[in-house]
């Protein structure tokens, strides 16, 4: 095993102490989710963040005390309420306008909440988000930069936020025995990864599999955007071509699929993007966008974290670092009044205190172990 993967093997836990700290910050963040639950059981009436918080509660280091499962309750009966039969779980326009992006973090809750009751609303939603995915269904051939990828909505220009959250649902949802795959459906959902493998690798700026990725040695490894858009700026090469920046929300994202995508740690695609995070090693910020996005970020990075498996990962300075703990203390000072998070640059929405400390309460559920 490469010694850049850290000096453990096994991920660890928190120590005692920390632990308690976390899970007292965690019941904080929850009791103020919980003030902010509308009367038909979801936050914001909107089904993605109602998705995001029921996790939360699904997840609660302190199992589900009466008060959490009346919360969950609520959350599962406001989210199966918007299941549409295409499969869709979305509210619709105005105010929830992204189907794939809802439908995935909505998936995700029903399938922590493992009630058999729900599997054919689970069933109809990855077979959505399975179909949802470019491929030649759509008459887009392999060498199309979209091939893979799955966006917005079904006719909507694929990006890599929402490929990397429908790739995490459909990942969980893979786990649920009482689904009783057909071989065809099993045959799918294989053919679906190496799909989404194209299009993760038009997103990396890693030369040897993206012919348009950045050559500056800052970029290396990392993740962008889209294959044709970026949010972190671009950069021209030495040949005058326009390639994207690698940032850091984006890179733990991509990061996290190739680990569900089962590349291995040796994988040089894995290996490239833990490069490019060791260089990057940050809790303070988004790496090349600052306060924009930064909760997001946060919770990609310890999920992603999570799923690599190590306790410790060394920057490139050889400075290893217990990423649990780190994450852990850094979420603890970014609680506002012992209650609750909220981000001061308002971009993707995280002006909303109640979308941040889902993001919040999930990254430190993730970095908490077990």
């Amino acid at each position: 095993m490469s010694a850049l993967l850290g000096s453990a093997a096994v991920a660890a836990a928190l120590d005692i102490s920390l632990k308690q700290e976390c899970d007292r910050a965690i019941a904080r963040g929850m009791e103020y989710l919980g003030q902010q639950q509308q009367p038909d059981g979801s936050w914001r009436k909107h089904p993605g963040i109602t998705g995001l918080v029921t996790l939360a509660f699904l997840q609660a280091p302190s199992g589900l005390t009466p008060d959490y499962e009346k919360r969950i309750a609520g959350g599962l009966k406001f989210i199966l309420s918007n299941a549409k039969p295409d499969g869709t779980i979305y509210g619709g326009p105005p105010m929830d306008p992204y189907p794939n992006y809802s439908t995935a973090i909505c998936l995700m809750a029903l399938v922590a909440a493992n009630k058999p009751e729900h599997t054919e609303v689970i069933r109809n939603a990855r077979a959505y988000l399975l179909h949802s995915q470019f491929d030649e269904t759509e008459s887009v051939s392999k060498d199309d930069p979209r091939y893979g990828g799955i966006g917005y909505g079904r006719s909507q220009r694929p990006d890599l936020s929402n490929t990397a959250f429908a790739l995490e649902a459909l990942h969980m949802s893979e786990q649920i025995k009482a689904l009783k795959a057909s071989d065809t459906e099993r045959k799918e959902s294989q053919l679906h990864w190496e799909k989404a493998l194209a299009f993760l690798a038009r997103c990396q700026n890693l030369p040897s599999v993206n012919t348009n990725a950045s050559l500056n040695p800052a970029d290396a490894g990392g993740f962008y955007y889209a294959p044709n858009e970026t949010r972190g700026g671009a950069v021209t090469n030495a040949t005058g071509r326009i390639s994207f920046r690698s940032y850091g929300s984006m890179t733990y994202a991509g990061f996290k699929s190739l680990l569900y995508a089962k590349l291995g740690k040796e994988d040089k695609r894995t290996q490239a993007a833990l490069g490019w995070i060791r260089t990057h090693w940050t809790f303070k910020e988004n790496p090349g966008m600052g306060e924009q996005g930064h909760f997001y970020y946060l919770h990609a990075m310890a999920k992603a974290l999570d799923a690599f498996g190590e306790a410790t990962i060394t920057d490139d300075k050889g400075v290893a670092h217990d990423w649990r703990k780190e994450m852990t203390e850094a979420l603890l000072t970014m609680q506002r009044d012992g209650s609750f998070w909220v981000n001061k640059s308002g971009r993707w929405e995280e002006s909303d205190p109640a979308l941040v400390t889902a993001y919040a309460v999930l990254a430190l559920e993730a970095a908490r172990g077990k």
